[in-house]
């Protein structure tokens, strides 16, 4: 039986065929030219193999067109290769009913044979049905889950790259259109740029096939000029010098179970780099380019990176970069710079009303803070971990922030640190400094600490240094291997129901500090358990306790410090003076207060 002719093409004939068809009756083309037989619009019954193919010269191309098998013989076989090799494509091959017993049989082929079914469908297709012990049919994947328009991308698929699956999709939109890559391969000179659709209320997704093992990679990363695109299930991982691995300049963008690797230090500027609503979630970024952030945020406006991992390797730019960004979230993120010169793992410059939550921020060497705040308010760090190298937070001409629930660490410094810091909050917190635990230095001013613990290692607890002023520290603890709490030219900060322990000097010292007031708190040092000197003056200490318990040294000790008033306050030390005022300490008012010394000393000591 032959094919039908050209002038049948416009119709579809149905005939029985019960002997082999034979390519060798295909028309072949002229002389000097490859042949190119075609089957159009075809629909075989009847017989024991649908389409039965032999080996062919070389240089013969095999399509077939729109094709069906209908009620061939019981356990047939729809398309069967004698031999050779072939590389031939079968488009809308429709294996109709139950009479199918295999659909395509290609053991006899030879290994470097491939045969690609498009658009396949009936109740007998896929790889279920097909003879292919050596795995040479690929069938095109069909519409994946969700997507009102599917672009299969890979081997044994319509498109070989990412970009012509892109490039297929319709440029207005009728729905959620996906490209969707059904192989693990390294796509390798194949940038993906996404420009020019119009969504008409839909989306383009871009994304690995996820009943694979494993994930696709690609060389040349995404620039995405358009809005509503998702990428996902996709690795990154440069092979040349390049500024980022995905670019995105529009809004309404996500980002989910990607990872951008560069071990080899190839980008340049960052690995993802954002642009305003979008959403960044369950993806890993590592870049070791010293220049290089890991996911950059410039002038972005409510964007999401969430539950999420960025790492880097910079001393110039951190793991995560909020650039003049504002109203961003970041929760359950991962950030880490492992620069050995040492930056930030985490920097928010110019930037307000970011919330940042339930994460992990680490600058690992090279002494800088874990997290910092630049010249930017409102915002908030909750329920985090911070280690720095130096600090673990870091606020610098910064206002109207909040840290709350939360553990700041500074391995050699602070682990909190304010330097022109106003009108800050930290509460319920854990600060801890290979120094001190939390330092309010120059010009900050109005910042509150509240039900918080503070440690440092090597000087105090809590410093409050160098006109920080008006600045309120409430229900919480203070330790320090000199003070608890030291406050050193300032004044007018307030200390209430708070402990401060000086394990080597003093609970609570004041230097050049004036006007400040300590209420209902706890001061414990190993010499004085608090300490007025060298002009510290109009201070109020009541309802308070200040104690030592070591000869020779007091529970109060005022020198060089005049017009201080304790009052309604417990002063003891049970091996030494109870209070001890010397050098210039005049007009001191101790009122309503117990002053207890031991036996060999007196309760005030007047020198």
């Amino acid at each position: 039986s032959s094919a039908p002719s050209a002038n049948e093409n416009s119709s579809t004939p149905s005939f029985s065929i019960s002997l082999m068809i034979s390519i060798v009756s295909f028309k072949r083309s002229p002389p000097g030219t490859h042949s190119s037989p075609e089957r159009r619009s075809v629909t075989v019954t009847g017989s024991r193999r649908g389409l039965e193919i032999s080996t062919q010269s070389t240089g013969f191309v095999l399509a077939i067109d729109s094709v069906t098998f209908r009620s061939l013989a019981a356990g047939a076989t729809a398309i069967h290769f004698l031999g050779g090799t072939f590389t031939s494509s079968i488009t809308l091959a429709n294996f109709e009913d139950t009479s199918v017993g295999a659909n395509v049989s290609a053991a006899a082929l030879n290994p470097a044979s491939r045969i690609s079914m498009f658009a396949h469908y009936g109740v007998r297709t896929n790889t279920a049905y097909e003879n292919d012990p050596g795995s040479l049919v690929h069938w095109e994947a069909g519409p994946y889950p969700g997507c009102a328009v599917t672009k299969n991308v890979g081997l044994g698929q319509p498109y070989s790259t990412i970009s012509a699956g892109v490039a297929a999709l319709p440029t207005t939109l009728t729905g959620h259109s996906c490209v969707v890559i059904r192989d693990t391969t390294t796509y390798s000179g194949d940038l993906v740029l996404v420009e020019g659709f119009t969504n008409n209320g839909s989306s383009i997704t871009i994304r690995g096939d996820a009943a694979l093992a494993g994930r696709p990679s690609v060389r040349m990363g995404f620039v995405i000029y358009n809005a509503s695109v998702n990428i996902a299930n996709i690795d990154v991982v440069p092979d040349v010098g390049l500024n980022t691995g995905i670019f995105v300049s529009s809004p309404n963008v996500t980002i989910s179970s990607v990872s951008v690797i560069d071990p080899s230090g190839r980008y340049l500027v960052a690995g993802i780099v954002l642009s305003s609503w979008t959403t960044v979630s369950y993806t890993s970024v590592t870049v070791n380019n010293f220049s290089a952030a890991a996911i950059w945020l410039p002038g972005s406006t409510m964007t999401t990176v969430a539950y999420s991992t960025a790492v880097n390797n910079s001393d110039s730019r951190p793991a995560l970069f909020l650039d003049g960004a504002s109203s961003n979230t970041i929760t359950g993120v991962v950030a880490i710079n492992q620069a050995i010169a040492g930056c930030n793992a985490v920097r928010i410059d110019n930037g307000n009303y970011n919330n940042v939550s339930l994460s992990s921020f680490t600058a690992s060497s090279g002494g800088c803070s874990a997290f910092r705040l630049y010249s930017s308010s409102f915002n908030t760090v909750a329920q985090s971990f911070l280690l720095g190298s130096s600090r673990g937070a870091d606020l610098n001409n910064s206002a109207f922030n909040t840290i709350s629930f939360s553990t700041a660490v500074g391995n050699s410094s602070q682990g909190l640190y304010g330097l022109g810091a106003d009108s800050n909050t930290a509460t319920q917190s854990y600060f801890q400094g290979g120094n001190v635990g939390a330092y309010w230095d120059a010009g900050s001013n109005d910042n509150t600490l509240s039900l918080s613990t503070m440690v440092g290692s090597g000087l105090a607890g809590l410093y409050i240094d160098i006109t920080a002023s008006s600045n309120i520290v409430t229900r919480s603890y203070m330790r320090g291997f000199t003070h608890g709490l030291s406050i050193d030219n300032s004044n007018f900060n307030a200390i209430s129901l708070s402990t401060m322990i000086g394990t080597s000097q003093y609970g609570f010292s004041a230097s050049a500090a004036s006007s400040n007031t300590v209420t209902q708190s706890y001061m414990l040092g190993a010499q004085h358990g608090a300490r007025l000197f060298s002009n510290s003056n109009g201070n109020i200490i009541s309802q308070s306790t200040m104690a030592t318990g070591v000869a020779n040294f007091a529970g109060l000790y005022i020198s060089g410090s005049a017009s201080n008033t304790v009052t309604g306050s417990l002063i003891t030390n049970p091996m030494g003076y109870g209070a001890w005022l010397e050098t210039n300490a005049n007009y001191n008012t101790i009122s309503q207060s117990t002053m207890a010394g031991g036996s060999s000393y007196v309760p005030l000591y007047i020198l």
